[in-house]
């Protein structure tokens, strides 16, 4: 999961968002009864012929020549076009900023009067005699349970990889006992594979579709995550900046920072 191409990705004349988001969004927020009803009251946006095409354009000149310039045209003409703007493209990563904001919480834990469930069975585990990959699975079934949900089986996915990106780094390293840094880097990395995820699910047929050599293409890929990761993880610092924070706040942290991401890219244009 996470890097299939097999997709043709959305196309054009449907609507940017699935008809199931507005729901989730209602049942992920609180006290926005007055706006849902509003927002659900409006027509859906179509999306415009050809939505993708200056994303494909730009990761086959980036393929072509490894300009980064190009890899930031792509993703921020995905943004704009393919995904209808920054704030729809976070909109449509609500499953993805939901999951990173309970990961947050947990791994965070706040101060000792504060420490929310989550976190204290965090700390009971890793306290276990676990291993590190029972400790990995545990955490992932607890965030997200086994659904077949496409979104939330990609989460499952980018979770699992960027909880053992970090232990693999630092064997040490005791989740139930980080630095707000550290925190901030394994969520920032959760949230690098779940948009790549998202990028390869809408565009990464291109890659099949090329002349691009299958070692070329594994190191393409890498190399956009990696990006997605470095600016992504910018964008949390400038975003989390208190403590203590409740679960919507911090949900609106993580939606704040894949837009703020994305702008990044699209201001660039």
């Amino acid at each position: 999961m996470g890097t299939s191409t097999s997709s043709s990705g959305p196309g054009s004349g449907v609507p940017f968002d699935p008809p199931w988001l507005d729901q989730d969004n209602q049942d992920n927020q609180d006290n926005q009864d007055n706006q849902d009803n509003q927002d659900n009251q409006e027509l859906p946006e179509k999306a415009p012929s050809r939505r993708f095409i200056g994303a494909k354009r730009g990761l086959r000149n980036y393929a072509d020549s490894g300009d980064s310039n190009y890899l930031r045209n792509l993703l921020g003409h995905y943004s704009k076009k393919g995904m209808g703007g920054s704030s729809r493209l976070a909109k449509r990563m609500q499953t993805s900023t939901h999951l990173a904001s309970s990961l947050a919480l947990m791994l965070d834990g706040g101060s000792l009067d504060t420490r929310r469930e989550d976190s204290k069975w965090l700390i009971e585990l890793t306290s276990s005699n676990s291993s590190v990959q029972q400790i990995i699975d545990t955490v992932v079934n607890r965030l997200a349970p086994e659904t077949g949900n496409l979104d939330e089986e990609s989460c499952r996915d980018s979770l699992a990889k960027a909880l053992t990106d970090a232990l693999e780094k630092n064997e040490e390293l005791d989740l139930g006992d980080l630095s707000k840094e550290e925190v901030k880097k394994i969520v920032g990395n959760f949230l690098s594979y779940e948009a790549y995820n998202r990028l390869m699910l809408d565009i990464g047929q291109m890659f099949e579709r090329s002349n691009i050599s299958p070692v070329q293409s594994v190191r393409l890929r890498k190399e956009i995550r990696e990006y997605l990761k470095a600016e992504l993880e910018r964008q949390l610092q400038k975003c989390w900046t208190d403590s203590d924070l409740t679960p919507k706040q911090m949900n609106e942290v993580m939606q704040k920072t894949v837009e703020n991401t994305f702008k990044v890219y699209e201001d660039e244009l």
